[in-house]
């Protein structure tokens, strides 16, 4: 190689230096440069909405700043922090008081996927849980949702109430779940015998929980998983174009992966007797 080759490929290999160099810089201006939206989602949807965020960013180059707890959390952040432009909870029961505290509009909520309360055991079922009644057998140790801020938990106060048996469950419940997540993660761990969660629960850890399916007639409400955009939230089109996503076939397609139904009618076949929607009145528990 001569000198003059030699030279060459040195101011080459500054230039691309350089480059490298500034490389960093040119990915965060463009990162800042792209719109964003925050986002407040109950946990029931975490593992469909953890698949779907990332393509929705990269189809639409919109960042997405996600949230995910128990939906009454969710909405008290909200209202404590005034911000936030979409707000989906597990079940209509939160997105009733959203509408109340004048957090979104009632006409603004759309229906994205619908579940059905189940009961939840370890894969071993310690236990031996076969029916709902066997929830107050003594000795079994039962775990709910907290029905104060996690939907779940309102879900299964009331079924339990309509079976008659809360009051004869209520003394094995060991302990009142933050989450859906939560709850999931619970029985998973085989820390309790027995939990009333959602259906799409055996497909979050398929190998550790086991779902025994209510009787038809025990599930007095269907519940779905709405979305809004919140009063606060300054970025109405992208978050439109967010919600728009959510509906898109490839959402549908990971949201029916995670074992949500896709439509009413697919839930009610499930479900036959149940009313859909609406809120249930928890009073005292």
């Amino acid at each position: 190689m001569n000198l003059l080759q030699k030279n060459k490929v040195k101011s080459l290999f500054f230039l691309i230096t350089i480059l490298l160099s500034f490389f960093p810089f040119l990915l965060e201006a463009e990162y800042k440069g792209r719109g964003n939206i925050e986002v407040f989602c109950g946990s029931v949807f975490k593992p469909a909405i953890e698949e779907i965020v990332p393509e929705f960013e990269r189809r639409e180059r919109i960042n997405v700043n996600l949230h995910i707890g128990s939906s009454g959390t969710m909405l008290s952040q909200i209202e404590i922090s005034k911000r936030g432009d979409i707000y989906i909870p597990g079940s209509p029961d939160f997105m009733i008081k959203a509408v109340r505290k004048g957090v979104v509009k009632e006409d603004d909520c759309k229906k994205i996927a619908w579940i059905v309360p189940a009961i939840a055991v370890p894969s071993n079922n310690p236990a031996g849980i076969k029916e709902l009644s066997d929830l107050a057998k003594p000795n079994v140790r039962v775990l709910i949702a907290n029905p104060q801020s996690v939907c779940l938990g309102v879900y299964a106060v009331e079924l339990l109430r309509k079976k008659g048996i809360y009051e004869k469950v209520k003394p094995n419940i060991i302990n009142y779940a933050e989450s859906c997540a939560k709850t999931a993660s619970l029985v998973a761990m085989n820390t309790v015998d027995a939990a009333i969660g959602w259906s799409v629960f055996g497909r979050w850890n398929s190998d550790k929980v086991k779902i025994i399916p209510l009787k038809k007639d025990e599930i007095p409400r269907i519940a779905f998983i709405p979305v809004a955009i919140t009063k606060y939230g300054s970025k109405n089109e992208l978050a439109q174009k967010f919600i728009t996503f959510l509906e898109s076939d490839f959402s549908k397609r990971i949201i029916g992966k995670w074992g949500f139904y896709l439509s009413f009618e697919d839930a009610k076949r499930d479900a036959p007797y149940a009313s859909a929607g609406g809120e249930y009145k928890l009073g005292d528990y």
